[in-house]
């Protein structure tokens, strides 16, 4: 039997409430609900980038700084080495070539004072001011180190002016012949040694990796300043045809074997030192020496007479072996200095690779980081695609599955979206109701194309 059913026509469009799948958040602007998660969601995600940009960020700065914080260290260092350098190059570098020569010309001019107060007369007196004046030059020409507080110097080094008012006080007393032998040794002697400690002072202060060889430059001068003693003790020897007391004696045989200890052990703390040695000083004039030093050593008063040809012949070897210690002396000075100019000029390439290292890495670092904003906010522009269209073919997906379970029983649908086949169900009864609406013809010609299913599905209901 068919039941009639009275169906009023509805107001043109349809109801949101009876309409469960047009009101669904899917629908923006009709859903404030929607919009505010979709809302929260977008500040969830901008707060997610914000925090992997910021780890980006980050992890990119640390080795930045980390590498800018070294690169400072080491050019503070750098700097630090070469301004040390910088002073040992002034202080000691300077110093080894100055105190050689001034010790040099106070050696010549002891040698030749002595030689004078023991036997006068003009000419040699005009020889020694000749030496008095080129010693004046040497020391003019010189850089003074010993005005420096660091050195620990009597009251007449602090000053050049000072100092040469010291020497020309006891020229004087040389010139007139007021100063015995014993006293001109003693005077030189403590000027040579003053000279020499102040420079192993300089030594001490800075010595670094040239300790050996400025060391072994110590040594030589000393043993230089020996051999200049045994010079001017060894002349009066010969020109007296030996020594009557044993003070004397003993005296030359202490600076000599001293000298020659003191160039010994020169030779030990920088090897190549002897090689040079004897390469400069000829065999016939160190046979010519050491014979005439055997002669002093043996002191024998029944072989020898004065003579002053003897004495001027002792005095002219000694002389040039004093000159050839003298180029011995200039060529260690030279390795020395030459050393210390190749570590200030490593010195100066070091700082200037820091300070190229640092400013690399301020230049590039902000362009680094620059470079990694925008690469990562790029990766996140494209999630943020990837993720807006996997919403959006989501939502697709959603409007298609129900436009197909309006058309196909829900189990059927899926087993053709799984298998792509729906096979037949059998049933052994069913129930099959025809039914009809009462004016439908009337009623859908005044209904909107919305309104019809609508009118079936209050039917139903």
């Amino acid at each position: 039997m068919m039941k009639r059913v009275q169906v009023h026509p509805e107001p043109e469009g349809p109801s949101p409430s009876s309409h469960p799948e047009l009101t669904d958040e899917k629908v923006d602007g009709r859903n404030p609900l929607g919009k505010l998660c979709r809302t929260l969601r977008a500040d969830t995600v901008s707060a997610q980038q914000r925090k992997q940009l910021w780890t980006m960020v980050v992890i990119a700065l640390v080795p930045i700084t980390i590498l800018a914080i070294l690169s400072t260290i080491l050019m503070v260092n750098s700097s630090a080495t070469n301004t040390q350098l910088q002073w040992v190059r002034a202080k000691v570098g300077g110093s080894v070539q100055d105190v050689g020569q001034v010790a040099h010309r106070l050696q010549i001019e002891r040698g030749i004072s002595s030689l004078f107060i023991y036997l006068g007369g003009e000419e040699l007196l005009n020889k020694l001011r000749g030496i008095f004046n080129e010693t004046d030059r040497t020391i003019e020409n010189i850089s003074w180190v010993y005005d420096n507080d660091s050195y620990s110097m009597p009251g007449h080094f602090k000053s050049k002016a000072a100092y040469r008012v010291n020497l020309n006080a006891f020229r004087e007393t040389v010139v007139s012949r007021n100063a015995a032998i014993a006293d001109v040794m003693n005077f030189y002697s403590g000027e040579i040694e003053t000279i020499i400690n102040g420079h192993l002072q300089g030594i001490k202060q800075s010595a670094g990796k040239l300790w050996s060889q400025l060391i072994s430059y110590q040594l030589l001068l000393m043993a230089k300043e020996q051999t200049g003693k045994e010079r001017a003790i060894g002349a009066t020897f010969f020109s007296r045809g030996g020594y009557s007391l044993s003070e004397d004696y003993l005296w030359f045989m202490n600076v000599s074997y001293m000298g020659r200890g003191l160039l010994e052990t020169s030779f030990q703390y920088w090897s190549s030192l002897r090689d040079v040695y004897t390469g400069t000083v000829k065999d016939t004039l160190a046979a010519a020496v050491n014979k005439m030093r055997d002669e002093v050593y043996l002191n024998d008063h029944e072989m020898l007479s004065p003579s002053l040809i003897k004495g001027d012949m002792w005095f002219d070897n000694m002389t040039s072996y004093i000159n050839d210690l003298l180029t011995l002396q200039t060529h260690l000075a030279d390795v020395i200095i030459n050393e210390l100019e190749a570590d200030l000029l490593g010195g100066i390439y070091n700082v200037v690779a820091c300070a190229f290292l640092l400013s690399t890495v301020l230049i590039t670092g902000p362009l680094i980081m620059r470079g990694i904003i925008r690469q990562t906010q790029q990766i996140q522009r494209v999630g943020d695609s990837l993720h807006r269209k996997t919403l959006e073919l989501r939502e697709e997906k959603m409007k298609s599955d129900s436009l197909l379970y309006q058309m196909l029983p829900k189990v059927v649908a899926e087993q053709l979206k799984l298998t792509g086949q729906a096979p037949a169900e059998t049933y052994d009864e069913v129930t099959v109701f025809f039914s009809d609406v009462v004016n439908f013809t009337a009623m859908s010609a005044i209904s909107s194309p919305m309104q019809v299913p609508f009118l079936f599905y209050s039917c139903i209901q």
